[in-house]
């Protein structure tokens, strides 16, 4: 309920029971507390309201979407015994809204509005709020979209392992499916942020397209908040080691479940344990199933450890065409230019960081990560000091180009273009150089060019 739209009331025949219209108390009253809710007179409502939703509770929605304003008004001004009353009736009137008004107040929205109010107050243990949402998570996933409600869903979860009620296993299929949900969301606001990037980028977005940008930004923001919160409560739980132990355990009756084996595989390079002999041992017998983009792609890492680069590249190209939609693609492209990163292999990194954009033109986190390759190679491309320093000023405009598409890495990417730039050629080394408004042409695996600033 916390995303309701603005409500304007309006009396409406045919959204009133028919019984109920012939009922002048219920009338009155649902006309009375609107009036005063309206304008934040929550006290002067709270009577007439009440009624309404005590004798006629179907008459309208304005029952559940000012009623959540009044209780919430109760609570914060109440204290004791009468602050927990208030906390129980708007728990009541969450189960109402789903009851009578379904299609506005599904199962996943308004049990995650009553986890949150049951967290916010201290009013309910662990044990019970998580109880509410894997209910909710499992009866009623499409609808379950709530940030906060999906990082209290995990979080949890995960203070039960703590206190020894949850193994790791569930916390990290919880995680997994949590984050599933996450891709899935952040993908429904990438089919409204990509298409008007280059309208956005050349001025002629009109309004409505601006503020349909603006919310999807927002929404994606949230959602990339949420991920980061998982990850930071996460913490040590599921470290190499913790990992490698439950593995281990498992791997022999786990070796005929492809689907076993590629979870396995994902956390352990998650956790940066593909060094070792269990991820060789995990990731081996997916060669032998039908392939899946996660598991060609861990195919691919596996053969370049094993120093094959032609197969290795084999898989990962594999990979980014078996996957299921853009998304996917782009971010295994990204996670294919990072590997190539690590293994200091800049141009195929770029490459695939440029494959990942053709994908999700709003992915920042490429633009930052070819930055850092340009910046990598300062001292290796250009014919003199001041062209090799020129690269800063290329890695720089690059970064910049990370806030552009995405906001969401604003202070990152400001952070690393001025990093870069601080590195450059000063104004008075530009003046001394007489190179001013000229080109400067890398002809090292950057082949690329950077106007000399004035």
């Amino acid at each position: 309920m916390k995303n309701q739209i603005l409500f304007f009331f309006k009396l409406c025949i045919g959204v009133v029971a028919y019984s109920q219209v012939n009922n002048p108390v219920c009338m009155e009253n649902l006309s009375l507390f609107t009036q005063h809710a309206k304008v934040k007179n929550y006290e002067a409502a709270f009577t007439p309201w009440r009624q309404v939703r005590t004798t006629c509770p179907d008459i309208h929605i304005a029952t559940y979407v000012y009623g959540e304003r009044i209780l919430q008004h109760k609570i914060k001004t109440s204290g004791g015994s009468l602050k927990k009353n208030y906390i129980t009736e708007l728990v009541g009137l969450y189960n109402d809204a789903n009851k009578y008004f379904p299609k506005k107040y599904t199962l996943a929205s308004t049990a995650t509005d009553k986890a949150i109010l049951l967290y916010d107050n201290s009013s309910a243990d662990t044990q019970s709020i998580y109880k509410i949402l894997d209910q909710a998570f499992k009866k009623d996933l499409a609808g379950f979209n709530n940030p906060k409600g999906l990082y209290l869903y995990i979080a949890s979860a995960i203070d039960l392992y703590r206190n020894r009620q949850k193994s790791l296993q569930e916390i990290l299929d919880i995680y997994d499916q949590v984050m599933d949900k996450i891709d899935h969301e952040k993908q429904k606001q990438l089919t409204i942020i990509d298409p008007l990037l280059s309208k956005e980028q050349n001025g002629i977005l009109n309004r409505r397209e601006q503020r349909d940008l603006k919310q999807a930004r927002a929404k994606k923001s949230n959602y990339n908040k949420v991920e980061a919160s998982m990850e930071g409560k996460l913490g040590s739980i599921a470290d190499c080691n913790k990992l490698m132990q439950l593995y281990s355990q498992n791997l022999e009756s786990k070796k005929n479940d492809p689907e076993w084996l590629v979870r396995a595989a994902t956390w352990l390079y998650k956790k940066e344990c593909t060094n070792t002999a269990l991820f060789d041992q995990v990731v081996m017998p997916l060669q032998y199933y039908p392939p899946t983009a996660n598991s060609v792609f861990y195919l691919g890492l596996l053969y370049h450890k094993k120093n094959n680069p032609t197969n290795a590249l084999n898989y990962y190209q594999k990979a980014i065409r078996d996957a299921n939609n853009n998304y996917d693609r782009a971010q295994i492209a990204l996670a294919i230019a990072n590997q190539y990163k690590n293994l200091n292999q800049l141009e195929n990194s770029r490459n695939f960081a440029q494959i990942a954009l053709s994908y999700q033109p709003s992915l920042g986190k490429a633009y930052l990560l070819i930055a850092n390759l340009y910046a990598r190679s300062a001292n290796a491309c250009g014919d003199s000091t001041f062209a090799k320093r020129a690269v800063y000023w290329l890695a720089s405009k690059t970064a910049a180009l990370a806030k552009q598409v995405d906001p969401g890495l604003q202070n990152e990417a400001i952070k690393a273009s001025r990093s870069y730039s601080s590195r450059a050629p000063s104004k008075e080394e530009v003046t001394q150089s007489g190179m001013t408004g000229k080109t400067i042409h890398f002809s090292c695996w950057i082949n690329g060019s950077i106007r000399v600033p004035d």
